[in-house]
């Protein structure tokens, strides 16, 4: 894919995030990222470094989730599919800002019309679906972060039938997903047949609620649905610093990418 050459007249920002670690372009009035991003990253990295195998991150915006995990797993290789043609310019882009292109595929297609043969069979897959419904009365009017954001073009249960259909029998399906809507992505996965193995609530600090809920799911049943323990984000109310282990993992995408 053909990227332009970024320039503000793209209303576009380039973000440092991370300490310098991540450097990101993002349309200033369109979708941007947030720490859902991070999230989804920091609970799916392959546990096995020495094989890291390949993903596929559906709807993957302007990158960040895949950017994360490929600078996390040196061995790791993927494929980001993004519906919108910008944004997928954008994650091309991305990648090549944070000296990761080599080992990420960007692919501009829509997962609802995916078939068995148009998608890679990989090891893992990482979604953050829209959840937002298409009629709300205070949806975005700038195009760009109106479709990322609603289920305008494609919902959790698109999410689930695409990651069936790409999944390996060992494969794991990994998202990230508000937390009120657990039935509903329990659902989702029932209709994909697809397993819940892992799941964790996700707190944006230990005195607050759950914001998001995490959930592992499978091909194949290897084991009964295991909750595990809280994921804090941040140290406490107001804190800007991360939670103990958002903090390695950040730690772990090494130093500042040099320009």
């Amino acid at each position: 894919m053909t990227e332009p050459q970024p320039s503000p007249a793209h209303g576009e920002s380039l973000d440092t995030l991370f300490d310098g670690r991540i450097r990101l372009w993002q349309s200033v009035r369109g979708l941007r990222t947030s720490v859902d991003a991070l999230e989804l990253a920091a609970l799916s990295t392959p546990r096995d470094a020495a094989h890291p195998g390949r993903f596929l991150e559906l709807g993957a915006g302007a990158g960040l989730s895949s950017i994360l995990l490929l600078r996390a797993c040196p061995g790791l290789h993927g494929v980001a599919l993004e519906l919108q043609p910008e944004l997928a310019r954008r994650c091309v882009r991305n990648a090549a800002e944070n000296a990761v292109a080599e080992r990420l595929e960007v692919r501009c297609d829509d997962l609802c019309v995916a078939t068995r043969g148009s998608l890679p069979e990989v090891d893992l897959v990482i979604s953050n679906p829209p959840w937002h419904a298409p009629d709300r009365t205070q949806a975005s009017p700038v195009a760009e972060r109106r479709l990322g954001h609603s289920e305008q073009r494609a919902d959790v249960e698109a999410f689930a039938r695409a990651a069936a259909l790409a999944l390996n029998r060992r494969g794991r399906w990994c998202v990230i997903y508000p937390a009120w809507g657990i039935e509903r992505l329990l659902a989702a996965c029932a209709a994909a047949r697809l397993h819940p193995q892992r799941l964790r609530f996700v707190h944006h600090h230990c005195a607050a609620p759950a914001r998001r809920v995490f959930m592992e799911s499978r091909p194949t049943r290897r084991q009964a649905l295991r909750v595990e323990p809280p994921l804090i984000v941040h140290e406490a109310p107001g804190a800007r610093s991360f939670g103990p282990e958002i903090a390695t993992f950040v730690t772990s995408l090494g130093g500042p990418v040099p320009r």
